[in-house]
């Protein structure tokens, strides 16, 4: 398919090319109707004021989405894995980072992972369950749900 051509364009072509190819990628939205897909262009022209980074998620349902539903930021669905590769590779679009909403670090649109006043409730979960999860943070993305799994 033309989309499998055009990532592995971006994994393999020379980084001179990689920026006219990531304009020519298309990706389900939440701002599409199912069955439609947005460019990468598309998304930044609908861009909250303010907002610096291109949101994506590998799932299409998360609970690390609900910041972004709730504040009404456009996340991007990489439904297959050369997709999530193609986004680590390319990193930036038109100078905003493609930024994984899986990511434990990813502070959403500046809001700190930080342990506040749940610091010590952090540290219980962290020692209950020690050697099974790498870290255990509060996150600025999380809006109803108590917690998330995300990727390290």
């Amino acid at each position: 398919t033309i989309e499998w051509q055009l990532n592995e364009g971006i994994l393999l072509e020379n980084p001179s090319n990689r920026a006219r190819l990531a304009g020519l990628m298309r990706y389900p939205s939440t701002k599409t109707m199912e069955g439609h897909l947005t460019s990468l262009a598309d998304y930044v022209t609908r861009m909250k004021a303010g907002q610096k980074d291109i949101y994506y998620v590998t799932a299409v349902t998360s609970p690390l989405m609900e910041r972004c539903k709730r504040e009404g930021v456009e996340v991007l669905f990489m439904k297959k894995p050369d997709d999530v590769r193609t986004m680590l590779l390319l990193s930036n679009f038109k100078n905003k980072k493609l930024r994984n909403l899986g990511e434990a670090a990813l502070a959403f649109q500046g809001i700190p992972n930080t342990d506040g006043d749940f610091t010590p409730l952090c540290e219980t979960i962290r020692k209950i369950l020690q050697g099974k999860v790498h870290c255990v943070i509060l996150s600025g993305r999380l809006v109803q749900s108590p917690c998330a799994v995300s990727e390290g």
